[in-house]
């Protein structure tokens, strides 16, 4: 799975299937003395931040700022190697997971396998859920005529 992708799948993912495996990584790794570093990951920065959303006009195709977005950023270090996740909202425990298992995918660890297959499946779940969600709210739909200019 390509970096870019994992990132998206982290993103989508739900808070507490990131934590599980992120914390079976956290048990698999070698403990370091270092102070700053938790179970062998070291926190380099974390932060929530706004930052401008983007959509796409569904007439037009234009793109347009739709307006700020309040979003969670970490980067970690695991045994040398850096990790980051940014998901929306003010979720630092979210992002902080999605880091390590980002981390972990480009070590090459023997979890990265089973991370991978959880964020599949995550991505199914969310699929799933969106469907839902606009069968629930297909029903309030307004269609327009467009009038022909002359």
């Amino acid at each position: 799975m390509k970096r870019k992708e994992r990132f998206e799948l982290i993103a989508i993912a739900r808070k507490e299937k990131l934590n599980l495996i992120a914390e079976e990584v956290r048990k698999s790794l070698e403990v370091y003395p270092d102070l700053a570093c938790k179970g062998g990951v070291k926190v380099i920065k974390q932060n929530t931040a706004l930052i401008m959303m983007r959509a796409r006009d569904s007439v037009e195709k234009e793109v347009f700022n739709l307006g700020e977005v309040l979003v969670s950023e970490v980067w970690v270090e695991v045994n040398g190697v850096l990790g980051y996740s940014l998901v929306l909202g003010d979720d630092i425990e979210k992002a902080l997971a999605g880091a390590i298992l980002d981390a972990v995918c480009e070590l090459r660890h023997p979890l990265s396998e089973k991370i991978v297959n959880m964020l599949k499946e995550e991505k199914e779940y969310y699929e799933k859920e969106r469907a839902k969600e606009w069968m629930r709210i297909k029903s309030t739909k307004v269609e327009f005529e467009v009038m022909a200019k002359r």
